[in-house]
């Protein structure tokens, strides 16, 4: 039985170290291409856009952006990434990898991850918990990812988390504030409109979240929430809000609940040119939303 383990230890280390060869050896040979050489630490290219933005298209693939003698530089609508061809080989290099979506064995966390070409990791000093945002979840499926060209690449704007208007419709809101204002709308509008109230929301508890609602609610480490529905159509969102401003709720209100939430907005910049390509991002560029 030992000997069955060891033989076991023995060859999983092996195909580790080829796992780590191959990897280290298609580093190498990228490396010794003349257009991956020279890639600077910072692109220090000019950054203003050519153009109008325009919004990410889920399901419309790539979408040429810039292209030199060498290189084409495409935006994929399928991750808010990048894809890189080699004109001379034809060869394609990508952000993140295609269809990483249908693996059946990663779980819904680790395909989300997979395909975004950004996570960006959240402290809560208060609860002392971390919260990883990726990219696919919080920006390609809230449609909340834009971009541009700018002189020799691309300019990638994205903002993580769900993207408020300037509507007075709290969309996560704290159990007791919640409460609160059922309360209220009841007194200004009727027992009626506060049920409705309440038939638009659903109730997440601190004691029973899980790792997925933990990641999608950060402020579920904190308190219980009410989450309004997705279904909600815009007619009942204007009838709460008109329920809302009866109730005297304000928007000051509304941005002490958003405090937990944490809204993060980033532009990204690709840039390619014969000498090789890099990505460029800077915490001047990051804004953070209360």
């Amino acid at each position: 039985m030992h000997t069955v383990t060891r033989r076991k230890k023995i060859i999983l280390s092996a195909i580790i170290f080829a796992a780590v060869l191959i990897g280290v050896s298609v580093i190498w040979m990228l490396s010794q291409r003349n257009e991956f050489q020279s890639v600077p630490r910072v692109v220090h290219e000019k950054l203003d856009t050519i153009g109008e933005y325009k919004d990410i298209l889920v399901g419309n693939g790539l979408e040429l952006a810039v292209e030199n003698d060498v290189l084409k530089l495409y935006f994929d609508n399928e991750t808010g990434g990048v894809a890189v061809e080699d004109i001379e080989s034809g060869e394609m290099f990508y952000s993140s990898p295609q269809n990483a979506m249908e693996d059946s064995k990663a779980s819904d966390t680790t395909k989300n991850q997979v395909s975004s070409p950004l996570l960006l990791t959240y402290f809560n000093l208060k609860s002392k918990t971390t919260t990883i945002f990726d990219s696919y979840t919080n920006a390609v499926l809230l449609n909340q990812i834009s971009w541009a060209k700018i002189e020799n690449g691309i300019r990638i704007k994205m903002t993580l988390g769900r993207e408020e208007t300037s509507r007075l419709l709290p969309e996560q809101i704290s159990s007791a504030s919640f409460e609160e204002l059922v309360a209220k709308v009841e007194e200004t509008s009727g027992k009626t409109a506060s049920k409705r109230v309440k038939a638009f929301y659903l109730f997440y508890s601190m004691a029973e979240a899980d790792e997925e609602q933990l990641r999608k609610y950060p402020a579920l480490a904190e308190t219980d929430i009410y989450s309004l529905k997705t279904s909600v159509t815009d007619r009942d969102k204007k009838t709460l809000e008109e329920y809302y401003q009866e109730a005297g709720y304000t928007y000051e209100k509304m941005g002490e609940e958003y405090a937990n939430l944490g809204y993060v907005s980033t532009p990204l910049f690709w840039s390619g040119t014969n000498g090789g390509r890099g990505l460029c991002i800077s915490s001047g560029w990051i804004r953070y939303f209360n």
